[in-house]
């Protein structure tokens, strides 16, 4: 029996992996519309014209809503990846869905000579019509997208897809479809730690920090931790901030098992202050 592996990154590493993974999947500007315009203030610095109104009503809907083929390729993302690669014959296929400002994107992985039909010709779990709880599925697509990849086997290949998936699940997220984008992984105690999301820490989020409940103990070491077992299982281990809501101090615990770079997530509050934000 070989003794575990325990290997943590420092905030330099996992910045640069996020960062270089959300870049390849980023979805051109047109398509990550802003939220609309509250109406009231509108009114209040427009001249209240029949023009003017005729244009308000025009823009309450955007000409993209809806869903359709993605224009990004998210197969370009394994060009980011170390210690993970795409499985040959097989590549990444996504749609992007908007409505009113708000928007999210699925990802699926398919064979690359498989068709990749238009999102109306899918099968959905539920009946029409389609949306951010009802994305099309296609039908040659692979049960899960980690499916995909294979890695070598290194710690370095089990953080790659934690954070991969995550990044995944994130394709194309606008507004209230968000939800990894308002975490930021903390390498050191937070008001020192190496930013590695795309948003910086609003430190008035923190303010009284070192007051704040802990439900979980303060941690020892921040940086992000992969224990490898001697069956091929391993475990991974981060810790994140979001001032989605409530600020509040996450510590994502993911389990895969041997030979398989699907993951089991578990998210546990660690600390929880009196502001945030909401979207």
């Amino acid at each position: 029996m070989g003794e575990n592996v325990v290997k943590r990154f420092s905030g330099d590493e996992v910045w640069r992996m996020r960062r270089g993974m959300s870049s390849a999947l980023s979805v051109p500007a047109e398509d990550m519309e802003s939220p609309p315009e509250d109406i009231e203030l509108l009114l209040e610095n427009m001249e209240f014209t029949p023009e003017n109104l005729e244009r308000l009503l025009d823009d309450r809907d955007s000409p993209s809503d809806g869903m359709r083929i993605s224009p990004v390729d998210p197969t370009k993302v394994a060009a980011k990846l170390k210690a993970l690669r795409l499985k040959p014959g097989l590549v990444l296929r996504g749609y992007l869905f908007r409505e009113g400002g708000n928007g999210s994107g699925f990802v699926y992985a398919m064979p690359e000579d498989a068709p990749f039909p238009e999102p109306e010709e899918c099968p959905t779990e539920k009946a029409p019509p389609l949306g951010l709880f009802n994305p099309p599925r296609p039908p040659d697509a692979l049960e899960h997208v980690m499916d995909a990849f294979e890695g070598d086997g290194s710690p370095l290949s089990f953080l790659e897809a934690s954070i991969l998936f995550r990044e995944l699940e994130e394709f194309g997220a606008v507004w209230h479809g968000c939800s990894w984008s308002c975490h930021t992984i903390l390498c050191d105690y937070p008001v020192r730690s190496k930013i590695s999301g795309p948003y910086e820490v609003d430190t008035q989020l923190l303010s009284g920090f070192e007051h704040w409940p802990w439900k979980q103990p303060q941690p020892n070491d921040w940086r992000p931790m992969v224990q490898m077992e001697d069956d091929g299982s391993a475990r991974v281990e981060f810790i994140t901030f979001c001032g989605l809501g409530l600020a509040t101090i996450f510590k994502h615990v993911d389990t895969y098992q041997p030979a398989s770079l699907r993951l089991e997530s578990q998210i546990i509050t660690m600390a929880q202050g009196e502001k945030g934000y909401k979207v």
